[in-house]
């Protein structure tokens, strides 16, 4: 994985980490402490974890979402690399209803070749 992702980080919105939900990438976590809703994060609606396959905790402070580094050493590679394919196969179906795409294996695709069909979250 490139270094320019190093500090990336997906999210999955969902009620159980490895079920697909709606599924975000951020460039860092104070870009995805800054969109995520704190509500969600109360009642344990997200899951990230960094593009290497570290989990990442999610809390409030003062009412703001804070992502920090879970006390976890498990090894969710195989969990981010089957949501970064989920995530693939919906933006190339949107680019396909567009015209835009031709048909795409993502499974076959590096990450790095996901993280750059998908990009990263840029809403104001």
């Amino acid at each position: 994985m490139k270094d320019r992702w190093a500090s990336a980080i997906l999210v999955n919105e969902s009620s159980r980490a490895d079920l697909p939900g709606d599924i975000t990438l951020f460039h860092s976590p104070s870009a995805a402490e800054s969109k995520l809703e704190a509500v969600d994060v109360r009642n344990g609606e997200y899951f990230a974890f960094t593009l290497a396959g570290r989990r990442l905790n999610l809390s409030l402070d003062g009412g703001m979402v804070k992502i920090r580094a879970a006390q976890d050493d498990s090894d969710y590679t195989k969990t981010v690399r089957q949501l970064l394919e989920v995530i693939g196969y919906r933006v190339l179906d949107a680019r396909r209803r567009e015209s835009k795409e031709q048909s795409l294996d993502v499974s076959i695709l590096s990450t790095d070749g996901l993280v750059e069909l998908i990009g990263f979250y840029n809403r104001e």
